[in-house]
């Protein structure tokens, strides 16, 4: 638990109390918090409490005596500015600092959250992998109105006719791996034009019985490490090509796309989270039937 907590605390800060953790104890459950301002960790042990407390000790410490003292009970004692810990024949004497002065970790809805197992998200991972890879026989699909208005029609059906199918609150305990791994391959499928990954994804993980908000909410962690993905790739492309062919212009081009593409997601994220917890993405599947009949007028008319 130590470690664990360790790995948000800062290594060196003008305030003393980020090089700690802070420990809270009560009734039977022990609390430890690491927090740096940028990142925050807490995890929680079993423990037996005589008089429910609060305090910081520094991490360094902490992590040095726990690898060093030996296997049993540990005894933890706080008084004043003090902190005294036994285990055994070994005492261990340390400052200790005012858990007041511990900045609190900021709180979130718990609707905006979920938990998952480790290995249930490398098997949604891997998808986007090949995603990538697949991104180069795709990327000349771009030109061909035809093929993108195709596209965008089933992108619209996919996301429109789950919505109609009967669901459940299955979450991610009941998430097994074929499930997560269709999801994975919902978003993989977003390198060819005109399929959304998030549209994909959300409504194979509705037809899969998740409850949209909860599909969603997967559906937006997948596709970061997709994103991901399209970013290495595409600086794998300058570096191959030689920084020659890199100008001022070219830079401030790709982050002012970059910066549009944030606010654009930014505001789809928001509009699909209401229609997750309203009637459902008919309007999303309609704009795709638009977009895909405007694109097939344009091939027409080309």
């Amino acid at each position: 638990a130590v470690n664990i907590a360790s790995r948000a605390v800062s290594p060196r800060s003008a305030l003393p109390v980020l090089e700690g953790i802070l420990l809270e104890a009560n009734g039977d459950t022990l609390k430890l918090t690491g927090y740096d301002l940028k990142k925050g960790v807490f995890t929680t042990a079993d423990c037996t409490t005589h008089t429910p407390g609060a305090a910081v000790l520094n991490a360094k410490l902490l992590s040095e005596i726990v690898r060093s003292m030996p296997d049993g009970l540990v005894n933890v004692t706080v008084d004043e500015n003090i902190a005294i810990i036994r285990c055994g024949k070994a005492e261990y004497t340390i400052p200790s600092m005012q858990a007041r002065d511990f900045p609190e970790l900021p709180e979130f809805e718990e609707d905006r959250s979920f938990s998952m197992d480790q290995s249930l998200l490398k098997t949604m991972i891997l998808p986007a992998v090949l995603g990538v890879y697949l991104y180069q026989y795709t990327v000349s699909w771009q030109t061909n109105l035809l093929v993108v208005a195709l596209f965008l029609f089933l992108n619209g059906l996919a996301v429109y006719i789950p919505q109609f199918l009967p669901g459940s609150n299955k979450d991610s305990r009941t998430l097994s791996r074929v499930e997560g791994l269709l999801m994975g391959l919902g978003g993989a499928v977003s390198v060819v034009p005109g399929i959304s990954a998030m549209g994909m994804s959300t409504s194979i993980g509705s037809v899969c019985g998740f409850e949209r908000t909860y599909a969603l909410n997967l559906a937006l962690m997948m596709n970061l490490f997709l994103n991901a993905g399209f970013i290495v790739y595409d600086v794998i492309g300058i570096m191959s090509n030689g920084l020659g062919t890199l100008s001022v212009m070219i830079v401030l081009r790709y982050l002012f796309t970059a910066a549009v593409a944030f606010g654009s997601t930014t505001l789809a994220i928001r509009i699909m989270r209401r229609l997750a917890e309203g009637e459902g993405y008919s309007v999303f599947a309609f704009y795709c039937f638009g977009q895909s009949l405007f694109t097939f007028i344009l091939n027409l008319m080309a």
